[in-house]
């Protein structure tokens, strides 16, 4: 009887036979996949009509590849590989269209300039007749406005009892030789003394427009109080009065500051003391207010002889 572990010599060898076949089959399979797999340069749109590769039967071990086809690209329209299919009338109605835009915008372009030209002459005539309208309104007020100035030179006070003149009181009068009136006029004056005599004092001209000078800027200073921002009581206090045209109505009478004794008299009559009076009028009219500013000094043996300023006579 057989042993039960004795076995046929050729089972071994056929059966690593089937393995090796096996095994054969699933590498060629893969080289064939690897084969079949599209690359970078090969991912090209191709029809099977056009593929000049035969088809081939799968192993009994191949895996079957499909085919990677991308989809077929939108159609585009190249300027230069199309045939413009646009129709002749499109095409010339497109045309004229632009040629009217164009043509409106030109004639747009002409149109603002000729306005920007219009306006601009426009704006110049209306400065110009605004200037022509002040410059005949200034023209109007000029010749007609008040005018209130000196009616001739101060005099001095005279002494009846001692029928000499009194050096130390001087008068003056104004006058309005305007064509309107002239509203609430008032005036600050002074009547001062000069002395070219003493120290660094000489009887020269400069020295006596000096002279005027400083008794004139007391004047001015003093006028400051009655501007507008003064207090109201101040104005209601200072006597005002109207001036018709042609009136000379307004009379005002000073004392002089700095005494003049009856020994210093010699001293005028040799021009080593002046006798300065100066003093500022205020009005108003055409709802503006005016200033007329005067100065005189006297010197000399005629009492009656007095002589205007170098500066400080001066309407405005």
């Amino acid at each position: 009887m057989p042993s039960s572990s004795s076995q046929n010599p050729d089972e071994p060898s056929g059966l690593l036979k089937i393995l090796a076949s096996v095994f054969s089959g699933v590498l060629f399979g893969l080289f064939l996949s690897k084969l079949d797999t599209p690359t970078e340069n090969d991912r090209k749109s191709v029809h099977p009509q056009n593929n000049p590769r035969p088809e081939t039967p799968l192993g009994p071990l191949q895996i079957p590849v499909a085919p990677q086809v991308p989809p077929a690209p939108t159609k585009q329209y190249y300027p230069d590989r199309r045939k413009d299919d646009t129709q002749r009338w499109k095409k010339n109605t497109e045309i004229v269209a632009v040629g009217i835009a164009g043509g409106l915008l030109v004639a747009n372009i002409f149109v603002t300039v000729g306005t920007w030209k219009a306006a601009k002459a426009a704006k110049h005539a209306a400065n110009t007749a605004d200037a022509t309208l002040k410059s005949s309104q200034q023209s109007f007020e000029t010749d007609q406005r008040p005018y209130v100035v000196t009616d001739g030179v101060p005099s001095f006070s005279f002494n009846a009892k001692t029928k000499k003149v009194n050096f130390a009181e001087a008068s003056i009068r104004l006058k309005n030789t305007g064509r309107t009136p002239a509203f609430d006029t008032f005036s600050a004056v002074r009547f001062d003394r000069w002395d070219f005599t003493g120290p660094g004092k000489q009887k020269t001209v400069p020295a006596l427009v000096v002279a005027e000078d400083t008794v004139f800027s007391n004047v001015s200073e003093g006028m400051r109080i009655y501007n507008a921002e003064a207090p109201e009581i101040l104005r209601r206090i200072l006597l005002r009065q109207d001036m018709a045209p042609g009136a000379n109505n307004y009379f005002t009478t000073n004392d002089l500051i700095s005494p003049l004794p009856e020994s210093d008299v010699v001293k005028l009559q040799n021009g080593d003391t002046v006798l300065i009076f100066t003093g500022i009028a205020r009005y108003t009219g055409f709802g503006h207010t005016y200033e007329t500013a005067f100065c005189f000094y006297y010197l000399g043996t005629d009492s009656s002889v007095w002589h205007y300023c170098a500066h400080n006579n001066s309407i405005k």
